[in-house]
C-alpha cells in the first residue's frame, strides 16, 4: 500500500494485519452481538485498521524526518531548540493532504557534499517545486520557544512533504553498481525543502558517487562525486586543498571556484568565510532580494541565488567542503553583539534593524547557512559552534576557526585605543581554550603539520594608516597569547590560512618584538601564513601596475610579509607532504564575465621543521604584485582549464562595472602610494594653503569636531530625519574630513555620496567608510574641489561643514559656492542653507586687563608695543550670557542658494540696543545656522546663550571703554574681507559711536581687526 504521505510502497499489508490480529480486536468489538451493532462492528474494525496504519506511517515518517540533518539545525536536543518532527509529521499526516507529484519537482540547486570523516560523510540537496525559497518565517517567529512550534500557524505550514532516497556508490558506479550506504528522508518548507543526510559506513579516503532519487520516482539528481578523510593514523603521502574566500554575487563570476574543479586536482575544497554577502547590490548580477538581508527568508534566498552559479554548482558537486564563516553571511563587520550596520541598542533596532534584533538576525542567518551548506552541527548544544577539526591521517591536522561571531569582542570604533588589552578576544575563552588544546592534541599525536583555518590575516600588518582593528592586529593580546602557545611548547610546523581581506599575502609566522627574526633568512619564527584573495569581492580597484607600486609599499613596510597582491581574484592550491607544503597562487584574469582562463601567479615551500618560507621566497620571481628579495616577471600566460591550453590573455576590466565604476569613480584603497601623492601636493602649495590643508590631516581636530554634539547631532538629525529629501539622491560632501556626514547621508537612503577633501585625513575617512560597510556607496576623493572631476556630473544635494571661527575666517564656503554652481542640480539642496552673523556688546573688564592690560607692566618693563598686537588680534573663547550689555543685533544672513563669492566682503551698519546700565569692553560675534529643506526645519547657534560648541565666540576688544545706560544705543559699522595676500585670513574694521546726553560719555572710535 502507498504510505499517504507521498505515494511511495510504505507499509506492507502483513504488517498491518499482525497488528490487527482478530484475537487481538474480537475482544473489543463482540461479535455475537445483534446484526445492527455486527455492522456497528465492522465500522469499527475499518476505523481502527485506519488507526493502526496512520499510527505506523507516522513512526516511519518520524523516522525520515529525523534522517533529515536540517530538521535537527540547530538542536533538536533540548525542547526549545529544534523543530518539532512529530508535530511535522502529523501535519502531514492530516485528512486533506495531496503530495507533491515527481513531475512537479526538482533538485533545483545541484548536490554538495562536505565535513568529510574517515568514515562518513554529509550529502546536501535541495528538492522543491520552485526555485523559490518559501516566503514563510513560521520557524523562527511567534511568541513560543525558539524552534518550538506548537501552534495552528506552524502545524498547517505544509502538508505535503517531499520523500527523498539516496544512495552512495564506489567511485564511477552509480546504476547498476553496489549500493554502499543508502537511506530515505523527508523535507518540508520548515527547513526550505532542504536535505542533508550523513552517509555513514564508507572507508576512509575513498573517492565516492552518490545520487538522491523522488521516492518512487525515475526523477533523480545529478550525480555527485566526493571523498571522504583518511583515519587519524593512516600513512598519508599527500592531501591536496583548494582554498576560497570572498564571493560577492553581483561583483563578479565566480571563475574561481570553475577553474580548480575543472582541473580537478585536489581532494578538498576550504571556503573561509563570506560565501555569500548580505548586501543589495544592483548590475549585471543584481542582489536577490533585492535589499539589506534580516528575515530567514531573505537569507534563503541569498543562498538559493548563489547556488545558481553554473561554477559554484559544479565545485560542490564534485568536491567534499570544509567551510566557516566570517561576517558577511550574517552582516558587515559582525562581532558577537552586533555589527556595523546594527547593534544591540533601541535606537539601532529601530533605525538599522526595521524592527529585527541583532540575535534574530543571527539567528535566520545561521539557520539558513546551515540548511544549505553541507557542514555538520559538531555540538548541538552550541547553535553557534562552527568551529572544529579534522584529523587526516598522521600527516595533518586541519583545525577551523571561527574569528568572527562566536565570542569576538567589540569590533567598532576606538579600536586603537584597546587593541592591546589583556581582555580582547577573536574567539572567546571557550573556542581559544580549545584552539589551543586542539594544537597541542596535534603535535603530541605526531602530526606532521597543522594547518590552522581562519577568516582573518593572522600576520601584523602595518598599512599606510596604521595597523587594522578587523584582523588579529586588533587583538593584540590574542595574538600574543596564540605565539606564546607555539613557541613555548615548541609547537612547529604550522601553517595559517586566510581569506577576508581580499588581497594575497605570504608572511612568515613570527612573534615581533619578542622573538628574533632574520627577514631575510626566516630564521625565528614559528610558522607561515597564507593568505588568499576573492573569489570575486573586490581588492585594488586600480589597473595592475599601480596596484604593484601598493604591494611594493606593502612588502617593504613589513618586515615578515615576502609576498602580496591585491589585483587578481582567484585561489590557494595547497598540497600537504610529509616533508613540505606546497601553496600554489592562481588568480582569474576578469570576473567581469564568465571565462576558464587561469593564471599562476606565485609558488611557495615550506619544508618541515624549518617553520619558514623556503628561501629563495617564491623561487626569487613571481606573475603579479611584490616579492621581498625578489622580481616580479608578468608574461599574463594562463591556462585555459576547459580545453587545457595556454595563451598569453589579458582583460582591461577586472569586476563587473558598478553604476559608480562607469563615471570614473576612484579606487577606495587607503594606501601609502595615494598619501605620498596628496602629501607631495600639499608641499607644492603656497605656504598659507599648506598650513590650512595639513591642520587638518590629525586626527585631533576632528576629534573635537566630532565631540561638538551641537554641531555633530544637528547635521545628523538634519539629514537622518530626512529620508525623504535623500533617498535614491546623489550627495556630495564639500570637504568631507573623516566623512561623518556622507555616512549620515548613507543612512538616510542617499544613491551615492561622493566626498572632497584635500587633507590627507581623507584616507583615515576611506578606512572608515569601509569598516563600515558604506565603501559601495561612498566615493572620497583627495584633492582640491576646484581641481578635481567628480564621477557624477550633477549632484541633487551638498552637505557641508564649511563654517569657521566668526562664521567666515578660513571657512569653505567659497569652495561650496564653486560646487553648487558646478555640480547642483537646478532644484538640488544644500544643507545647511543659512548662516546668520549675531553681535553684542559685552562687559569683560577683568578678563580685558588680564589679555590687555598684561602688556603695560611686564615685570617693571614697558610692553605697550605688543599691546596694539594683543588688540588687533580678536579672541576665539567662550563668554558668559550674563556679561552681555546689549541686546544681540543681526549683521547679515548668508543665504547660500543666492549668495556669491562677491558677497562675502561686506560693509553693513547695525545698532547695539543697551540692556542695563554698565560698561562695554568688547564686542562679541557669533552666528546660528539653519537648514530650511527640513521637514522641520532645524537650527544651531553658536553664541554664548545655548550649549557650548567647538566655533565658540569671537571676541573684539575695544580700546577704550564705553559707559552706557539701559536704552542707550551703540551705532556700529562692521567691514569685513578677505586678506588680499590670504583669502582665508579676514580683514575686519568696527566703527563706533555712542550717542548720549552725557557728554561726558560720549565716545566715538574705529579698531581694525586680523583674523589670521
Amino acid at each position: 500500500m502507498d504510505c499517504g504521505v507521498c505515494g511511495c510502497s510504505k507499509f506492507p499489508p502483513h504488517l498491518v494485519k499482525s497488528a490487527l490480529d482478530e484475537e487481538n480486536y474480537t475482544l473489543l468489538l463482540r461479535p455475537n452481538a445483534d446484526p445492527v451493532k455486527g455492522q456497528m462492528h465492522k465500522q469499527m474494525k475499518a476505523n481502527l485498521v485506519v488507526a493502526v496504519a496512520s499510527l505506523l506511517q507516522a513512526t516511519a515518517v518520524i523516522g525520515a524526518f529525523d534522517g533529515n540533518l536540517n530538521y535537527a539545525s540547530p538542536s533538536r536536543r533540548h525542547p526549545s531548540l529544534g523543530i518539532d518532527v512529530p508535530h511535522v509529521a502529523r501535519r502531514s499526516l492530516k485528512r486533506g493532504s495531496v503530495a507533491y507529484r515527481p513531475e512537479d519537482l526538482n533538485f533545483t540547486h545541484g548536490v554538495a557534499s562536505g565535513d568529510p570523516y574517515s568514515d562518513s560523510i554529509i550529502l546536501w540537496t535541495r528538492v522543491a517545486p520552485s526555485l523559490a525559497s518559501d516566503a514563510s518565517n513560521v520557524t523562527v517567529e511567534g511568541p513560543v520557544p525558539l524552534y518550538s512550534h506548537d501552534t495552528e500557524t506552524y502545524i498547517k505550514a505544509d502538508p505535503s512533504p517531499i520523500c527523498v532516497d539516496w544512495a552512495v556508490f564506489p567511485k564511477g558506479g552509480v546504476h547498476g553498481s553496489t549500493v554502499v550506504a543508502s537511506g530515505r528522508a523527508y523535507t518540508t518548507s520548515d527547513i526550505d525543502y532542504t536535505v542533508k543526510v550523513e552517509a555513514k559506513g564508507l572507508k576512509p579516503f575513498t573517492t565516492y558517487n552518490y545520487q538522491f532519487t523522488i521516492c518512487g520516482s525515475k526523477v533523480k539528481s545529478p550525480v555527485g562525486r566526493t571523498k571522504t578523510a583518511p583515519t587519524a593514523h593512516d600513512d598519508i603521502p599527500e592531501v591536496k586543498f583548494a582554498v576560497f574566500s570572498c564571493s560577492n554575487y553581483p561583483n563578479g563570476y565566480f571563475n574561481a571556484y570553475g577553474n580548480a574543479a575543472r582541473k580537478d586536482n585536489q581532494d578538498y575544497f576550504v571556503h573561509l568565510g563570506d560565501y555569500i554577502y548580505e548586501g543589495a547590490a544592483k548590475g549585471e548580477r543584481a542582489h536577490n532580494p533585492p535589499r539589506l538581508l534580516f528575515t530567514l527568508h531573505d537569507y534563503r534566498t541569498r543562498h538559493g541565488q548563489y547556488r545558481t552559479d553554473p561554477d559554484l554548482q559544479l565545485a560542490h558537486q564534485n568536491f567534499a567542503w570544509i567551510t566557516t564563516w566570517d561576517d558577511h553571511e550574517v552582516s558587515n563587520n559582525g562581532y558577537r553583539d552586533g555589527s556595523s550596520g546594527l547593534n544591540n541598542t533601541e535606537d539601532s533596532f529601530y533605525k538599522d534593524g526595521h524592527g529585527v534584533s541583532v540575535d534574530q538576525r543571527k539567528m535566520n542567518a545561521v539557520r539558513a547557512y546551515f540548511e544549505w551548506l553541507p557542514i555538520r552541527q559538531v555540538d548541538l548544544d552550541d547553535n553557534l559552534r562552527i568551529w572544529r577539526s579534522f584529523r587526516m591521517g598522521n600527516l595533518l591536522d586541519f583545525i577551523v576557526l571561527d574569528t568572527r561571531n562566536y565570542d569576538r569582542n567589540w569590533n567598532d570604533h576606538y579600536i586603537d585605543l584597546i587593541r592591546d588589552d589583556a581582555s580582547r578576544t577573536l574567539m572567546g575563552s571557550h573556542q581559544e581554550n580549545w584552539f589551543y588544546n586542539e594544537l597541542s592534541r596535534s603535535s603530541k599525536r605526531g602530526a606532521a603539520w597543522r594547518i590552522i583555518g581562519n577568516q582573518i590575516i593572522f600576520s601584523r600588518i602595518y598599512e599606510s594608516y596604521g595597523l587594522s582593528g578587523d584582523n588579529w592586529s586588533g587583538y593584540t593580546a590574542n595574538r600574543n597569547r596564540t605565539l606564546k602557545h607555539l613557541y613555548d611548547n615548541k609547537i612547529g610546523n604550522n601553517v595559517f590560512l586566510a581569506g577576508d581581506s581580499h588581497q594575497n599575502w605570504v608572511s612568515d609566522i613570527v612573534w615581533l618584538e619578542e622573538k628574533e627574526y632574520n627577514p631575510e633568512t626566516g630564521d625565528g619564527s614559528i610558522g607561515v601564513e597564507f593568505a588568499g584573495t576573492a573569489v570575486s569581492s573586490t581588492g585594488v580597484n586600480a589597473p595592475i601596475l599601480p596596484a604593484r607600486v601598493q604591494a611594493e609599499y606593502r612588502v617593504g613596510n613589513n618586515s615578515e610579509l615576502q609576498w602580496q597582491d591585491g589585483y587578481y581574484r582567484g585561489y590557494i592550491f595547497l598540497s600537504v607532504k610529509q616533508n613540505s607544503v606546497q601553496a600554489r597562487f592562481y588568480g582569474s584574469p576578469s570576473v567581469a564575465s564568465r571565462n576558464s582562463w587561469d593564471i599562476p601567479l606565485a609558488n611557495f615551500t615550506v619544508r618541515s621543521g624549518e617553520n619558514k618560507l623556503a628561501r629563495p621566497v617564491g623561487g626569487g620571481s613571481v606573475e603579479s604584485g611584490a616579492l621581498k628579495g625578489g622580481k616580479t616577471t608578468p608574461t599574463n600566460l594562463t591556462l585555459n582549464t576547459e580545453t587545457g591550453k595556454w595563451d598569453v590573455i589579458g582583460y582591461d576590466q577586472m569586476y563587473i562595472k558598478s553604476s559608480r565604476e562607469k563615471r570614473r569613480a576612484p579606487s577606495m584603497a587607503s594606501d601609502k602610494m595615494e598619501v605620498e601623492v596628496a602629501e607631495k601636493k600639499l608641499k607644492d602649495m603656497d605656504h598659507s594653503e599648506q598650513h590650512y590643508f595639513n591642520s587638518y590631516n590629525h586626527h585631533g581636530i576632528h576629534e573635537e569636531m566630532l565631540k561638538d554634539e551641537v554641531r555633530t547631532r544637528s547635521y545628523m538629525n538634519a539629514i537622518v530625519q530626512n529620508k525623504h529629501l535623500f533617498k535614491d539622491k546623489v550627495v556630495l560632501d564639500v570637504g568631507c574630513g573623516t566623512a561623518i556626514l556622507s555616512m549620515f547621508a548613507v543612512k538616510a537612503g542617499a544613491k551615492h555620496v561622493i566626498g572632497v577633501d584635500m587633507s590627507t585625513i581623507i584616507f583615515k575617512a576611506k578606512e572608515i567608510v569601509k569598516v563600515n560597510g558604506m565603501e559601495d556607496k561612498i566615493t572620497l576623493i583627495q584633492g582640491k574641489m576646484e581641481e578635481i572631476e567628480l564621477p557624477f556630473p550633477k549632484v541633487d544635494i551638498i552637505i557641508s561643514e564649511w563654517m569657521g571661527y566668526f562664521l567666515l575666517y578660513e571657512s569653505m564656503l567659497d569652495t561650496v559656492l564653486y560646487a553648487r554652481d558646478k555640480y547642483l542640480e537646478k532644484d538640488g539642496l544644500i544643507f545647511p542653507d543659512k548662516a546668520t552673523i549675531f553681535v553684542c556688546g559685552i562687559e569683560d573688564g577683568d578678563y580685558k586687563d588680564e589679555k590687555i592690560g598684561f602688556w603695560d607692566n611686564v615685570y617693571g618693563f614697558d610692553y605697550s608695543p605688543l599691546k596694539a598686537t594683543a588688540l588687533s588680534e580678536p579672541l576665539v573663547d567662550t563668554v558668559e550670557i550674563k556679561a552681555a550689555v546689549t541686546d544681540p543685533a543681526s549683521v547679515i544672513t548668508l543665504d547660500l542658494y543666492t549668495c556669491t563669492t562677491a558677497d562675502l566682503a561686506f560693509s553693513i551698519p547695525f545698532t547695539l540696543k543697551c540692556r542695563r546700565d554698565d560698561f562695554v569692553h568688547a564686542l562679541v560675534a557669533w552666528f546660528d545656522i539653519d537648514f530650511t529643506a527640513c521637514h522641520k526645519p532645524i537650527r544651531f547657534s553658536t553664541g554664548p546663550h545655548t550649549k557650548y560648541t567647538h566655533w565658540k565666540q569671537t571676541v573684539f576688544y575695544l580700546r577704550e571703554v564705553l559707559t552706557v545706560q539701559q536704552e542707550e544705543e551703540v551705532a556700529c559699522n562692521i567691514v569685513v574681507k578677505p586678506n588680499d595676500k590670504n583669502r582665508r585670513d579676514l580683514d575686519i574694521q568696527i566703527d563706533y559711536t555712542l550717542e548720549t546726553e552725557d557728554d561726558t560719555r560720549k565716545a566715538q572710535g574705529s579698531c581694525s581687526y586680523k583674523m589670521c
